[in-house]
């Protein structure tokens, strides 16, 4: 019942702008809209297909965006990652990060990229792929609110080293493989 009165009157209301467009204000304000409306769609298709990662202009610059907030936080991005990712046909090993081991081994197997050995993050590694996830410094459950620094980090802080390959949308880094 709300929505359809929702309906209603938004469709008045755009009815009478366009009925009384001879009017500065409703021309103003008809500007106004489709302008918000073409910078919404033009953001909406340069995101494509990770549009859940949105985030709006009032949180600033998108490249310091994996601080504020787990972008791909469903790891979509790891089949583009991997499939532009030719380098991983050499015998290697992978570490993983913010991401499900298995996903990424499927994407690995059905690229037939099997020289690749899948070791956690502890152990030895030549490559690490991520997204910003947010995890624990030392394991630490625990979050102490005065200093926010205490016991949080993510990924892309944490695994320092070259990027190797990324996928990104509006300067804004969703996954990478980065070499030690």
């Amino acid at each position: 019942m709300v929505f359809a009165i929702f309906l209603y009157n938004s469709s008045s209301c755009n009815l009478f702008l366009i009925e009384n467009f001879k009017k500065v204000t409703c021309k103003f304000t008809l500007l106004i809209l489709l302008g918000l409306v073409s910078y919404y769609l033009l953001n909406f298709f340069s995101i494509t297909p990770y549009q859940y990662t949105y985030l709006n202009i009032l949180n600033g610059k998108n490249n310091f965006a994996y601080k504020k907030f787990e972008n791909d936080y469903w790891g979509t991005s790891l089949k583009e990652l991997i499939n532009k990712s030719n380098f991983l046909n050499k015998k290697g090993k992978l570490a993983i990060c913010g991401v499900n081991a298995e996903v990424v081994k499927s994407y690995l197997n059905k690229n037939k990229l099997s020289k690749i050995t899948i070791v956690n993050t502890n152990e030895s590694y030549d490559f690490i792929i991520m997204t910003n996830r947010t995890i624990w410094k030392d394991n630490k459950i625990s979050i102490n609110t005065k200093n926010q620094k205490s016991g949080i980090t993510t990924c892309f802080q944490k695994f320092k080293g070259k990027d190797l390959s990324t996928v990104k949308r509006n300067n804004l880094l969703l996954s990478t493989i980065r070499e030690k």
